[in-house]
């Protein structure tokens, strides 16, 4: 399908009766809304965030965006961005931007305005790209952990020695 007549579909695709019928199904299996939603419409997953980003009006950053810019979790901490499934990240020209997946997440948005103390745009992001980037980093966190204790243990070794 070419490109343009994809994006004339896209925003057409997630419509409110198909909202309506996802939160019913996901209370029925006890799944997310949004897992419900994506299985409903079918779309892959790149046309998927792009047609709830049109349905909800929030840009939409892919896996490439995610890496191209800067986690800041001084302004909000990896703990706290895995346990959301958000990533704050520092685009050098639009600020501080949190990237999340789901839109249907009940008080993630309060929560976000009042755990992070300084302006941010919102951007969504499929699920799966969130999860990997943050597992990703915390391989990295747990990398960097080790190679600290290896120097500590060794400045141990040396200063018993002596």
């Amino acid at each position: 399908m070419n490109a343009l007549l994809s994006a004339n579909l896209i925003p057409s695709a997630i419509s409110q009766s198909a909202i309506a019928q996802a939160r019913q199904l996901a209370r029925q299996s006890q799944r997310r809304i949004i897992e419900v939603l994506e299985d409903q419409i079918g779309l892959p997953s790149t046309d998927f965030m792009r047609a709830l980003g049109a349905a909800f009006h929030y840009a939409v950053a892919d896996i490439n965006d995610i890496h191209r810019l800067e986690p800041d979790f001084d302004v909000l901490p990896f703990r706290e961005a895995l346990k959301h499934e958000c990533i704050p990240l520092r685009d050098p020209e639009q600020g501080l931007l949190i990237v999340f997946s789901d839109p249907f997440a009940e008080g993630f948005g309060d929560w976000a305005l009042e755990k992070i103390r300084e302006p941010f745009a919102w951007r969504l992001a499929h699920h799966a790209d969130i999860t990997a980037f943050l597992l990703r980093h915390e391989e990295t966190l747990k990398a960097m952990d080790g190679m600290l204790l290896g120097v500590e243990q060794g400045i141990d070794e040396q200063d018993g020695g002596a």
